[in-house]
């Protein structure tokens, strides 16, 4: 899922590589990518289009939604690995794509090849934590030597982990957050005190991930409007959008159902030393 903006009713999401066809489809893989919205306010339409294409097929690739708004695509392999455990060669390049563009663009490289069971995770700092690499035996059977010697994908498991750099870790100095409120309501201003607040050009909230199986349900990432700016703080609106039951308002459709003689939905927030995000919990 791309970033929500507040006011926007409309939801995106992206996705790249897998097999061609349609479910279960085939064995090589696919470099297309789709950006699927659906819209809110018109019940929900769904609509999708292409979105650029990989450099080349990527599968079982894992998507990192970054807190600028990018996707960073890392740990693939040419080819279905669970279709003929052991024949596919695994890809160590790793690609960013930018929404200004729709378009992927290639970025470092990985030391360590992973297909099956990868994993990415978005840390508190804005860098990202890549690990895993636990194939199915080769051909269904022990795990052997032969598929690394013959250039392919290794076989045994990896235990090690790499941290990457996204590339807004050097666009320069990076702000330095002050001070934050730990809790927030909906339709209450947020009060987030920085250095020069002139420098800050949106306030966003980055929900900590869980990820398993190239699935994270927990990514998210909410950008707030920015109504006021002084000399020592930027404030932010959190503004209300779905509706709980019996017209009760609430921050996010996750969030614990406010009592009933009250319409405000309490999300605590627990800040970082980053300025890149905060950790928010419902």
């Amino acid at each position: 899922m791309l970033p929500l903006k507040a006011g926007d009713p409309v939801a995106r999401f992206l996705s790249a590589g897998g097999v061609y066809g349609v479910t279960p489809g085939t064995y090589l893989g696919t470099a297309t990518s789709t950006l699927t919205s659906i819209d809110n306010s018109k019940g929900d339409v769904m609509t999708s289009e292409p979105s650029g294409s990989l450099h080349q097929g990527r599968w079982y690739g894992s998507g990192v939604a970054l807190p600028t708004g990018g996707v960073w695509l890392v740990s693939v392999a040419n080819r279905d690995h669970v279709d003929f455990p052991g024949s596919e060669v695994a890809d160590l390049g790793t690609e960013f794509w930018t929404p200004q563009t729709g378009k992927w663009s290639e970025t470092a490289a990985q030391t360590h090849a992973r297909t099956y069971h990868n994993s990415a995770i978005l840390m508190p700092d804005g860098r990202v934590l890549v690990g895993g690499h636990a194939p199915i035996g080769t051909f269904y059977g022990p795990p052997s030597d032969g598929p690394a010697q013959l250039g392919l994908a290794p076989a045994y498991l990896d235990p090690t982990f790499q941290v990457f750099s996204p590339p807004y870790l050097f666009w320069g100095p990076r702000p330095a957050l002050k001070s934050v409120d730990p809790m927030m309501h909906t339709n209450s201003t947020v009060t987030v005190e920085v250095e020069k607040p002139g420098d800050i050009s949106s306030i966003r909230l980055v929900r900590n991930g869980s990820y398993t199986h190239l699935i994270n349900g927990d990514q998210r990432t909410v950008e707030l409007n920015i109504v006021k700016r002084d000399a020592k703080s930027v404030k932010s609106r959190c503004r209300a959008t779905p509706t709980c039951r019996r017209g009760r308002t609430c921050c996010s459709p996750t969030a614990p159902r406010p009592r009933a003689r009250s319409r405000r939905c309490p999300v605590r927030c627990s800040s970082t030393p980053s300025w890149l995000r905060s950790s928010c919990t419902t």
